[in-house]
């Protein structure tokens, strides 16, 4: 497929990463091949594809509220991802609260990454894994990747590069009692949003659980 014949879309990234690459070789003196240039344009392609294909209605749990409490014994999971398209690094965070609104754990990691939605998936996927380890069995997951969780309530996945990770997210999902995914605003999910940025920039103190930080406390 020539440039000529590409969805408009497509053409808009090519001239992006070119872009980018250019400046790369230009000031450090480095350059991606072309066919990992083509290879980055592709998959941001997929990826703001799969953002506008959902439909326009948003799903039944969707939120416009700040973050609501769970039901009592039931803890919720806010996960997100920060990703740099530089460096292909993520920071992934996920943070637990129960039903008074109290930080009861949570969980971050830096992590290298295909993509944006891939980071978001394994954003998800830490939270399950450290939900499951503190031994709760009702939980509600939250984040604010809408593409990733109408995939996880419609069970349809496509993309290669994050559909193991979704597969493994839905596994983890029948080892508790309750569980239940919801797509909500990035206004709702603030918490996690700063826990992935401060991830991502090492900047994040080891110990927030513990000793939460006064940005972090604004948010919650």
């Amino acid at each position: 497929m020539t440039v000529d014949h590409c969805p408009l879309s497509l053409v808009a990234f090519v001239r992006w990463f070119l872009w980018k690459s250019r400046n790369v070789l230009i000031f450090q003196g480095s350059c991606d091949n072309a066919i990992e240039v083509w290879h980055l344009a592709a998959r941001s392609n997929a990826e703001f594809k799969d953002v506008n294909s959902l439909p326009s209605r948003h799903l039944s749990s969707f939120q416009v509220s700040p973050w609501q409490s769970p039901p009592a014994d039931f803890i919720k999971v806010n996960c997100d991802a920060s990703f740099d398209h530089i460096t292909n690094k993520a920071g992934l965070a996920a943070i637990f609260r129960d039903s008074n609104g109290e930080v009861v754990g949570g969980s971050t990691m830096l992590v290298s990454s295909f993509s944006v939605v891939t980071a978001e998936a394994l954003a998800c996927r830490l939270g399950f894994v450290a939900a499951f380890r503190q031994g709760w069995k009702k939980i509600t997951l939250e984040s604010n990747n809408e593409g990733v969780i109408s995939r996880l309530l419609k069970h349809e996945f496509s993309c290669w590069e994050y559909a193991f990770v979704e597969d493994d997210i839905l596994s983890f999902s029948y080892l508790f009692d309750v569980c239940s995914f919801s797509f909500v605003r990035r206004s709702s999910n603030g918490a996690a949003d700063w826990l992935t940025k401060n991830t991502r920039n090492r900047s994040c103190p080891r110990d927030w659980v513990l000793s939460i930080p006064p940005e972090l406390a604004s948010l919650l």
